[in-house]
This record gives C-alpha cells, structure tokens and sequence, in this order.
C-alpha cells in the first residue's frame, strides 16, 4: 500500500542497483536481450529516463503473461488431437488386437495414455495453478497513487532532513521493480511448466509415430 510505516518512510522496497537488473534480464529470451540493448542505447543518448526503462521492464512481464496465455490456447488444440488419434487405436478392432498383443506395443501404448496424461497436469498449473489461480500484483488504484503523491509524500518529506527528502519518481520506481520482479517469478514458473508440457506432446507424437510404424510393418498379421 501507499502508506508511511512506523519508521517514517512510505513502504517500499529500496531502488535496485542497475548492474543487478541488467545481469537478472541476461536470464531472459534472446528477443528480450535484444531490446534491452536498444533501451541501453536510449538511456545512454538521453532518449529514455530510469523511470521509462522501468516502466519498459514492467510492461514486457505484462505482454509475456499474454503471450503464455496465447500459447497454452494452441497446446490445448494440440492435445485435443493426441486424444482423438489415442482414441481411434482402442476403438479400431484391427490395431487395438495388435496392441494386446504385443507387449512392446502395449508398453509404448500406456507410455503415451501416461504422457498425454502429464502434459495435461503441467498445461493446468500453467494456465491456473491448478485450480488457484495466479496472484499477478498491480501498483495500486489510481486514487491511493494520487493521495501518496499529493499528501504522503509532502508530509514525509516535511518531517526529514533534506538527505532523506524522498520522490514520486523515485518510489513508483521502486513499486515497479518489486511488482515486475514478482511478476517475473510467475511468469518462468508457468513458462516451465508449458514447457514440461511440450515436451510430454513430442514425446508422444514420437511414440505414436513409432507405434504406427510397428503397426504398418504388421499389416493384417495377428497375434
């Protein structure tokens, strides 16, 4: 919240050390490395100010919750045809004898019934946490950020020696790495777990591939 707490100060975490945020977005995707070379750029010729680069920084972790929204739409289609191809193998006589049959064919089989399973489980905790849901921080409303800037911060700064005088810029700074910070902590672990999922649906397109090899070898060959 936008309040001073018992120590005098308005609450809010201390300003992050440049060096400390530019190491931490070396973390990101290439595409992410990239602009954070241009805004490098900007900041060094004057085109863009600390509180832009933030508020950048804040506005990316926003666009990479929708994309992941975005993607978890495509991987649900995906999953939705392993199913139905799964589908047909027990419901056409021909191939589901061939797989009771063979034990190889029936270990692969459960192998895929299991990772489509799984790719499932991970796409649900990406999506929503399973059935909690996400708890994606905002700054605050409009009206409390107007009330610290008009009348928290003046009467702070009327209390203190000038070294400790403090700034909106500066705090909403502050709030915007915290909020980006947390943002990003959700961000990777949903993208992992999409990740985890992916990885489960090439796994089972391979098997399946695999199966419908076997079972085009056998032609009408029964056990």
């Amino acid at each position: 919240m936008f309040c001073p707490c018992n120590c005098n100060r308005p609450k809010f975490i201390p300003l992050t050390d440049f060096n400390v945020i530019y190491k931490y977005l070396q973390l990101f995707e290439n595409t992410l490395l990239y602009d954070i070379h241009i805004v490098g750029k900007l900041l060094k010729i004057g085109e863009m100010n600390d509180f832009e680069f933030y508020k950048y920084i804040y506005d990316r972790e926003l666009n990479r919750r929708s994309k992941l929204d975005e993607s978890i739409n495509i991987i649900i289609g995906v999953i939705s045809l392993l199913v139905g191809f799964v589908s047909y193998f027990f419901s056409n006589d021909f191939f589901f004898k061939h797989i009771e049959c063979n034990i190889t064919l029936w270990i692969l089989f459960s192998i895929t019934v299991l990772f489509i399973a799984l790719s499932i489980l991970f796409l649900v905790k990406s999506y929503n946490n399973y059935l909690r849901g996400f708890n994606y921080p905002n700054i605050a409303n409009l009206k409390k950020i107007r009330e610290y800037q008009k009348i928290t911060i003046p009467g702070y700064n009327q209390k203190v020696d000038k070294e400790n005088i403090i700034t909106f810029e500066d705090e909403l700074i502050n709030r915007l790495i915290r909020i980006a910070d947390e943002n990003t902590e959700i961000n990777d672990k949903r993208a992992y777990d999409l990740y985890l999922s992916k990885t489960l649906i090439i796994s089972t397109l391979i098997i399946l591939f695999i199966i419908s090899i076997i079972l085009i070898t056998k032609n009408t060959q029964l056990c």
